[in-house]
């Protein structure tokens, strides 16, 4: 079997400034990215502990089983999420969990999984990072070009830009 892998985007997060109130919904990555496919993996890595007290992740086990549920965008200025997407059907929190990580762990989750974070409500800020992996035969559906970077194998398929690999810090290029 050959493996073909594209990291469709590496984002570094800094999500929950110490004390300022701002949280991330419950939603599914799978509802921003708009692909034709599930076959979505996320790797967040925490570049500090996060806990229940900085706003750890949480989730709901299973609830990737039932494929892309609607949501509605809030525009709240508190959600991180860029238009506030939170998905619309009620969440049982009683049935979520604490993703607790220490700095260099890391938490892997499917496209579809319903997660959140609470507010940072300690002293010190919670950063990470989230690295995607798609395969190449995924399209993107809600934006005419998007890009990503060949991790391995071979992409036959093409539906991404190669991402440039930055020369210099802050390259406006890259």
């Amino acid at each position: 079997m050959k493996l073909e892998t594209i990291s469709g985007n590496w984002i570094l997060t800094k999500l929950g400034e110490a004390g300022d109130g701002r949280f991330i919904s419950w939603h599914q990555d799978s509802a921003q990215w708009r692909l034709n496919c599930d076959r979505v993996l996320t790797i967040w890595v925490p570049l500090t502990e996060v806990n229940g007290e900085n706003g750890c992740m949480r989730m709901l086990p299973g609830s990737h089983k039932n494929g892309m549920v609607p949501h509605h965008d809030t525009w709240d200025q508190n959600i991180i999420l860029t238009r506030g997407q939170t998905i619309t059907q009620k969440i049982m929190e009683k049935n979520t969990v604490q993703v607790e990580l220490k700095a260099g762990e890391a938490s892997l989750h499917h496209v579809d999984i319903f997660h959140a974070s609470n507010s940072n409500n300690s002293t010190s800020r919670r950063v990470g990072a989230a690295i995607r992996y798609i395969t190449p035969a995924a399209r993107q559906t809600r934006i005419d070009e998007d890009y990503a970077t060949l991790v391995c194998g071979e992409d036959r398929f093409g539906r991404f830009k190669k991402e440039i690999a930055p020369e210099t810090t802050m390259s406006s290029e890259a």
